[in-house]
């Protein structure tokens, strides 16, 4: 805990600064802290409890929190939270939603979708060649699972990627029979396999000890002035906090949040507060589907480098198709050296340099 409060308040330079029970002959730090960005609002030990507070780098004006909540019996990172506000006397997160991560839990066959409601035809049962090596981790189907097409042909009519149970309406509870999804379509009767996959925002991350052989894989923490990333593959953690580039609907209902937590291994946006079109209100929306591009060099005549601007959307209609203020998203954690990661901001769409940032490997 108290590493990685040194680490998100920029008061480790280098591996001197961890502590005695840090692994320092394996970590590594590099480039240089932002400045002016993050700031911990709450650092409570006995609870495990760290907040922080973030300003948006190209909005200066606009500041949201997250929230990380360790678990004080053993080194383990239980939850993390995003929220548009903060409130000091109470300690509590304003409009807040947990950040979670996605499991494969079955598949299963659809047999169509006519509108809101979905025929699950069959339950399929472990078959690793369909639906990976960690099928069958449940016996049934959740409301909030998600449903994915598992081999996405071009030539059929399949399910969104975005498609989520509501209810069920007839069947086997949990199992076969008819189920109300979030999102309108149509398919003809395809018999086709999915795979579903359940949330959790038990993250449950814990330590593994650094072996040169048998386990490679550290913590990476990058910092940058626009956004605050955590690559742990032991714990199965790719998530993050990323500054949001403002849009139409965000201009007109300015208390939309301009910071999104993304789970890059799911590729999914979550905005915990975001005016919703659809119903005139406020709320949180998810699984905001990423549009990219990897960010390619290119020499021109004089051989120079440009790098090719290519930058991320969020591909859902009620938030006006949020675009991010971080250029090369699914590239952050393997690329982010000095010269070679660039970054601007979305609203005027340029492209500069990330000079100020800060990756530490734990």
């Amino acid at each position: 805990m108290s590493d990685i409060d040194l680490i998100l308040t920029g008061q480790i330079s280098s591996v001197n600064d961890f502590s005695s029970g840090c692994d320092k002959a394996n970590s590594s730090v590099s480039g240089t802290y932002p400045e002016n960005i993050y700031t911990s609002v709450q650092a409570n030990s006995g609870s495990g409890t760290y907040t922080y507070s973030k300003v948006h780098n190209d909005y200066p004006g606009t500041t949201h929190y997250f929230r990380m909540v360790f678990n004080t019996t053993e080194p383990m990172l239980r939850t993390m939270a995003l929220a548009q506000g903060w409130n000091s006397g109470s300690s509590t997160l304003v409009n807040s939603q947990a950040m979670t991560k996605e499991n494969i839990v079955h598949g299963v066959t659809i047999g169509n979708i006519n509108e809101y409601l979905m025929n699950v035809a069959n339950f399929s049962n472990p078959d690793a060649t369909l639906w990976g090596i960690n099928n069958g981790r449940s016996n049934n189907l959740l409301i909030g699972d998600r449903v994915q097409p598992t081999f996405p042909y071009q030539s059929l009519v399949l399910p969104v990627r975005q498609t989520r149970l509501v209810s069920q309406l007839d069947g086997t509870t949990g199992q076969t029979g008819n189920y109300y999804i979030n999102i309108l379509q149509r398919t003809p009767i395809i018999n086709y396999p999915c795979t579903v996959f359940r949330e959790t925002s038990n993250l449950n991350a814990k330590t593994s000890t650094y072996d040169s052989y048998n386990q490679k894989t550290g913590i990476d923490f990058v910092i940058t002035d626009k956004s605050f990333f955590i690559n742990w593959p032991t714990a199965g953690i790719c998530h993050g906090v990323f500054d949001l580039g403002k849009n139409g609907v965000t201009d007109q209902y300015n208390s939309s949040m301009l910071m999104g937590m993304l789970d890059l291994r799911a590729e999914f946006v979550k905005i915990p507060y975001y005016y919703k079109l659809s119903t005139s209100s406020y709320g949180s929306i998810v699984d905001v589907d990423l549009i990219y591009d990897t960010p390619t060099r290119m020499r021109s005549s004089n051989q120079s480098i440009t790098v090719i601007e290519n930058p991320i959307t969020g591909r859902i209609r009620e938030t006006g198709n949020p675009m991010f203020s971080i250029y090369g998203i699914n590239r952050i954690s393997d690329s982010l050296v000095p010269g070679t990661v660039y970054a601007g901001p979305a609203s005027v769409n340029r492209v500069v340099p990330i000079t100020n940032y800060s990756l530490i490997t734990e």
